[in-house]
């Protein structure tokens, strides 16, 4: 599995197509830390856009998955 950070999250939600190719090249699931769900969230409600910016990153959770904690 590989675990993204924020910066590479914000580049998907972006819709960085450099970091979409890469991200499709894994051999393997990606997901995110709770931690890194935190940060997207809390960036979003501090931005101009709080609601189209929470909705797109609850969808991006959806099908990125979080880790809660170590397998």
């Amino acid at each position: 599995m590989y675990l993204l950070d924020t910066v590479i999250s914000i580049q998907l939600l972006a819709g960085n197509q450099t970091v979409i190719k890469k991200l499709e090249e894994l051999e393997g699931p990606a997901s995110i830390s709770v931690i890194n769900a935190g940060e997207l969230l809390y960036g979003a409600y501090k931005s101009k856009r709080v609601n189209e910016n929470i909705a797109a990153i609850l969808n991006f959770l959806e099908r990125i998955g979080i880790v809660l904690k170590k397998s």
